[in-house]
């Protein structure tokens, strides 16, 4: 009694005023996007101090600029953030549409105000845009750009819960993939 069949998972992560939600054991389809569908990727392990499961991202646009094809990244909820290797990190700052941020401690700082472009991600054939109001988070009178410039293990892009927040993951285990479809922006119905 009590032993979960299969070895997968679906998350679910919202915002504050929204359900998150984590279905042990099976794929659950309730939060996603009426009309769409999981995409599903393989998983690898990636070895370091501790174990990663990657997978590929097909492409990384900022705007309607491609910053970067298959890179493998990491789905992480104890990141809040986007975090990106320098490579493509310090691409992203230097785009036009950065100027109006500072820089203070490696993290971009902008009036919350901005106008800044959405980053698009492609994974398994599904896309994924985060828009800068996603992304910009409020700290007292300014906001936190909610993209670092950091140097995971292995050269990783991570996919934190700016990201996470707009899709639902199955994480399979069992046939070593990982899954993505396009999370609906309505609340979830308990």
């Amino acid at each position: 009694a009590g032993k979960i069949a299969k070895r997968l998972f679906t998350l679910s992560l919202r915002n504050e005023t929204q359900q998150s939600y984590i279905t042990l054991g099976d794929v659950s389809t309730r939060n996603v996007q009426k009309g769409s569908r999981f995409g599903y990727t393989d998983l690898t392990v990636v070895a370091s101090d501790s174990y990663y499961y990657s997978f590929l991202v097909d492409r990384v646009n900022l705007g309607d600029q491609a910053f970067t094809t298959d890179h493998y990244a990491v789905a992480d909820t104890g990141t809040s953030m986007l975090c990106f290797p320098p490579s493509i990190a310090n691409k992203f700052f230097q785009a036009e549409d950065f100027n109006e941020c500072s820089q203070a401690d490696g993290l971009y700082i902008c009036d919350c105000d901005a106008i800044l472009p959405p980053v698009e991600f492609m994974i398994a054939g599904r896309k994924f845009l985060i828009l800068s109001e996603d992304y910009l988070l409020p700290q007292d009178n300014r906001c936190l750009v909610g993209i670092l410039n950091l140097t995971p293990p292995g050269d990783l892009i991570v996919l934190g819960d700016i990201f996470l927040r707009k899709a639902v993951v199955v994480f399979n285990l069992s046939d070593q993939t990982i899954g993505f479809a396009p999370a609906t922006r309505e609340p979830i119905k308990a």
